[in-house]
């Protein structure tokens, strides 16, 4: 789900423009949202997430710049993805972290293979599904990898040079 709205702010200070939200498991939500120095420049500051819950909640910021892939897992761990559309925008490369929803403590950073443009979009980092034993699997360019509750990645496959995998009516890949 995609917030829209307006983003709110001054023109002499940072604007703020909400981005995704996600169901907790819990009751509540998580949203993420962004802080820009000036409107018209890209995103420059990390993402913020704030976990409202029925109990309470908090804000706090991931080490990405932008995180449109936002995937719950179990037990109070959630999972974010920056793209590879932020690699020349100061990102650092395409990732994915782990971490607790109620904290903000991030649990593991998965960082994925070099980022090639000659070969997009196959090789691009792409968030398939949380696991059951609270870990995550990717598609990492050609290859399909799961990464465990500690983030230790394991290569389970590989795709051809199509693009991302995708599921057909019948629910096949």
């Amino acid at each position: 789900m995609v917030v829209q709205g307006v983003a709110t702010g001054s023109e002499s200070g940072s604007s703020n423009a909400p981005d995704h939200v996600i169901p907790d498991g819990q009751g509540g939500a998580l949203a993420t949202w962004f802080e820009v120095p000036n409107p018209e420049l890209p995103v420059s500051q990390p993402i913020m997430v704030t976990h409202l819950s029925p109990t309470g909640g908090g804000t706090y910021s991931l080490p990405l710049l932008y995180a449109p892939q936002l995937v719950l897992g179990e037990n109070g761990v959630a999972f974010a993805a920056e793209p590879v559309e932020m690699v020349g925008v100061g990102g650092h490369g395409q990732k994915v972290v782990s971490f607790d929803m109620n904290s903000g403590l991030v649990l593991w950073t998965y960082e994925a293979q070099q980022y090639q443009p000659q070969l997009a979009p196959t090789n691009v980092l792409y968030v398939l599904a949380a696991t059951s034993d609270n870990g995550l699997a990717v598609l990492d360019g050609q290859s399909l990898v799961q990464l465990d509750s500690q983030g230790v990645p394991v290569t389970v496959g590989s795709i051809l040079a199509t693009g991302p995998p995708t599921y057909s009516w019948s629910q096949q890949w």
